[in-house]
C-alpha cells in the first residue's frame, strides 16, 4: 500500500501545474484554486498540492490530495477542512469535469 502511494505520489507531483494563482478557479471565485486530476499547484510559500485518484464512496465523490511536506496523501471529499504547514486548506468541490476529476480548494490562514 505505501509504494502504491508513493508511486502515484511522484506522478501526481511531477505533472504540469493547472493553477498557481489564488484567484484560479472554475467557477472565478475569489481565493479557490482548481486542480484536476494527475496535476498539481503550486500555492506559493512552499505549498504544493497534488490532486488524483478520484472515485466515489458511498455515493460521494472523494479524491487524495498529495501536500507537501505530508509523507502520505490524503483522501478528502467536499466540505472537508485540512490544516497543514499553518494554512487552511477548505475542499470546495469534488467533481467530474468530463472524463476528468476536479476538485476545487480555497487556502487561507486559519
Amino acid at each position: 500500500m505505501k509504494v502504491a502511494l508513493a508511486v502515484v505520489l511522484a506522478g501526481a507531483l511531477s505533472c504540469v501545474t493547472m493553477s498557481g494563482s489564488s484567484g484560479s478557479s472554475s467557477t472565478g471565485a475569489p481565493g479557490e484554486t482548481r486542480i484536476q486530476d494527475g496535476t498539481q499547484a503550486h500555492l506559493g510559500a512552499g505549498l504544493t498540492i497534488g490532486a488524483g485518484n478520484f472515485w466515489d464512496e458511498g455515493g460521494q465523490l472523494t479524491c487524495a490530495l498529495w501536500i507537501s511536506g505530508s509523507p502520505a496523501g490524503e483522501r478528502v471529499k467536499k466540505g472537508q477542512v485540512l490544516e497543514r504547514g499553518g494554512r487552511r486548506i477548505e475542499v470546495v468541490d469534488v467533481a467530474r469535469d468530463g472524463a476528468k476529476g476536479v476538485v476545487v480548494l480555497r487556502v487561507s490562514l486559519p
